[in-house]
């Protein structure tokens, strides 16, 4: 869970922060020598003041799209 919050994107979503570990961020992160494949689509949900709620793996990152 600590590399999803550490390394991966952080989206404001339905009133709480999830980050989300993909491919890109994988990609990256290889390139620096830090080998994340196996957290490849981990995803936590945070609550605003930073408690994490719940972590599931979902390679599907269409849920993340920004509010308006």
């Amino acid at each position: 869970m600590a590399a999803v919050l550490a390394h991966g994107r952080s989206v404001w979503a339905r009133g709480a922060q999830i980050f989300a570990l993909g491919r890109k961020e994988v990609a990256r992160a290889l390139q620096r020598g830090l080998d994340l494949r196996p957290f490849a689509g981990l995803q936590a949900v945070c609550a605003p003041d930073g408690d994490v709620l719940t972590v599931y793996r979902n390679h599907d990152f269409r849920s993340l799209r920004r509010w308006a």
